[in-house]
């Protein structure tokens, strides 16, 4: 058998309701706790992988990522540790953080007409002042997750992260066209099981077709 990576976006955070139902708030990592269906979920998918044998895990320190690794391992009957790296935190968002979008278009309004600007949430070249663009995040969290399986290629691998730092570690990993990456489907806290085999492969419930599934 195929060692085994599961990638997990946390489960619903504060600012990710809020962000349906009010003014947006520009969230990367922005520290923001799990609303109380956001530990039901990660509940859920604790139960989804138990039966799946877990020898590493590994978390962003951000609070919603950290939180969600704690309950899904809770529900695991052979738990391993849990590290943080904060090579796979989500992507920065620099002056931009926290404010909302209502600030952003009444103090940066070149980010919202400049064709050159205003891509900046999701952008392999362009991004907010201060801020990654997802060229940048993708080589960081490629170059962690690499120096993960090198020391543990045949451990199976449980990893806790955020839509655009997935999205773009995905991508990779199954050769996605770029255009593609930053529309990527990643529900909260939904496994996504990767077989390391070559090329990777998604097994189980959740496929390919269903990460272009908004495209």
């Amino acid at each position: 058998m195929k060692p085994l990576s599961v990638f997990v976006r946390h489960g619903e955070s504060e600012l990710n309701a809020h962000n349906r139902t009010h003014v947006q708030i520009a969230t990367g990592r922005t520290d923001t706790r799990l609303t109380p269906f956001g530990e039901a979920q990660a509940s859920e998918a604790g139960r989804s992988v138990a039966h799946i044998p877990l020898d590493f895990a590994v978390s962003s320190p951000l609070t919603r990522a950290r939180h969600t690794a704690e309950i899904v391992l809770n529900r695991h009957p052979d738990p391993p540790g849990l590290f943080l790296c904060p090579n796979i935190t989500e992507r920065s968002l620099g002056k931009f953080e926290g404010l909302s979008f209502d600030q952003l278009r009444k103090n940066y309004p070149e980010y919202f007409s400049d064709p050159g600007l205003v891509h900046w949430r999701a952008h392999f070249e362009q991004c907010a002042p201060g801020g990654e663009n997802l060229a940048q995040v993708e080589r960081r969290v490629c170059d962690a997750y690499d120096i993960l399986i090198r020391r543990l290629p045949q451990e199976n691998l449980a990893m806790f992260s955020h839509v655009m730092a997935l999205r773009c570690l995905l991508g990779k990993l199954l050769s996605l066209p770029r255009e593609e990456i930053p529309r990527l489907v990643i529900p909260n806290a939904m496994p996504l099981i990767l077989e390391r085999s070559r090329p990777p492969k998604l097994v189980g419930a959740f496929s390919i077709d269903d990460l272009r599934a908004a495209l």
